[in-house]
């Protein structure tokens, strides 16, 4: 049995990324284990299904430790799985954060067959988990259902608490200089923030980590989406890690981690990884590509992958989408070039360098791309607009020297200005 835990990221159309698949877990049966180890605490939680928040049943939850807070980020998942399941998740979460090498869970409950996927489902609900290593063994009984797993770890016991001390440490941090923000601000905080202060490393040990995202300042996909999600939850926004595939322009398909939050009770896409631009136009830039983007919007590239354990709430809204927010998208039945017009007004007054937009569809994506840079007789184009603005505003940009790229996928067009 193959229990892989870690992911692969790929590059969008624009920016290029480089990953490589993570530790592989494989579960070797050991045989029958009879000795069961009960923990019984009392902990309400909540749940999220279809963008509405709930209050649990206290009886469900009754087996779920506070000591890790895992309350916190199963939220959504524990209105999908039973109580018995969800016993035995907090029966190997506890045994992981204590680093017991044999954890004893319920019988009768996870067969053997299942075992990857339940462990899969577990280590995404668990961002702070990154501590396994290697394989690991099943102790099964007669009727083929796990009894115990014997685990392996990366490192000792007091490294990993002092890793976790240091980590909880710098997402209180973080979360302080955002805790005056609302909650859209406060995610848009986190993004820029792991944008601007992780590199993307495909190199590293603890890279698959959000230890290696906030403290070492290198990771990979899963990194960065379990540093985003763990941010999330410490500012108490809802927020899971989504597992699935990534396409680039050449359709080339790999694994792939991003997340999903909730904002005004609503689900959306945030694919923090894909929005770091490595090498794109400068250590100052950061995109907003895949920022709170709808099922509709991210499934150009991307696909989530579920299973018995894990599924993913619909995300159908685009109010709290960046372009939409920032008046930047460019629906189909409206006058493009008024809406571009007042934004390159507004980037040369705040004195920014990126102007960018984001199209509806297709073809008026297409549309833009003709009127904007492929000038006809009745268009003006973007030189004459930029020209017309920093003429008016006497604006120290150059009007002859710009740079653009095209996403196709996601269909934003980002003009880099330049000075004079």
């Amino acid at each position: 049995m193959t229990f892989k835990n870690k992911l692969i990221c790929l590059s969008t159309a624009a920016a290029a990324f480089l990953c490589c698949s993570g530790c592989v877990l494989n579960g070797t049966s050991i045989g029958d284990n009879s000795y069961i180890a009960q923990t019984h605490v009392s902990h309400a939680s909540t749940y999220i299904a279809d963008g509405s928040i709930h209050e649990q049943n206290n009886s469900k939850t009754e087996y779920l430790s506070d000591t890790y807070n895992f309350s916190k980020i199963i939220n959504y998942y524990t209105s999908s799985i039973s109580e018995k399941e969800l016993k035995v998740f907090n029966e190997i979460c506890t045994g992981i954060m204590e680093y017991q090498t044999e954890i004893n869970i319920d019988s009768g409950v996870i067969s053997s067959d299942e075992i990857g996927d339940f462990l899969t489902f577990l280590t995404s609900a668990c961002s702070q988990i990154h501590q396994l290593s290697g394989n690991y063994g099943l102790y099964t009984d007669e009727n083929g259902f796990v009894t115990g797993l014997e685990m392996n770890y990366s490192r000792s016991k007091k490294t990993g608490e002092n890793e976790l001390a240091s980590l909880n440490e710098k997402i209180a941090q973080i979360c302080e200089k955002a805790s005056s923000l609302s909650d859209y601000d406060k995610i848009k905080y986190f993004h820029d923030y792991i944008v601007q202060n992780c590199q993307y490393d495909a190199n590293g040990e603890n890279i698959y980590s959000a230890y290696g995202c906030l403290i070492d300042g290198k990771a990979v996909c899963e990194g960065y989406s379990k540093a985003f999600a763990m941010l999330c939850e410490k500012s108490g926004i809802p927020c899971i890690n989504i597992m699935g595939e990534a396409s680039d322009e050449k359709n080339e398909v790999q694994s792939h981690m991003w997340n999903m939050v909730n904002l005004s009770e609503c689900w959306y896409h945030i694919d923090v990884t894909w929005d770091d631009p490595k090498n794109l136009f400068g250590d100052d830039y950061i995109r907003y590509d895949y920022f709170n983007v709808n099922d509709d919007m991210i499934k150009s590239d991307h696909k989530s992958i579920t299973n018995k354990y894990m599924d993913y709430p619909t995300a159908y809204e685009i109010n709290e989408n960046f372009f939409i927010k920032q008046g930047l998208y460019l629906f189909d039945n409206i006058d493009s070039k008024s809406i571009i017009e007042q934004s390159v007004k507004k980037c040369l007054l705040n004195a920014e360098k990126y102007i960018r937009f984001r199209c509806e569809s297709e073809d008026k994506f297409q549309s833009v791309i003709n009127d904007l840079f492929n000038k006809s007789d009745n268009n003006a184009g973007f030189f004459e607009i930029l020209e017309n603005t920093v003429t008016e505003l006497g604006a120290n940009v150059s009007f002859e020297e710009y740079s653009i790229v095209e996403n196709n996928a996601t269909k934003v067009i980002t003009i880099q200005l330049k000075e004079k």
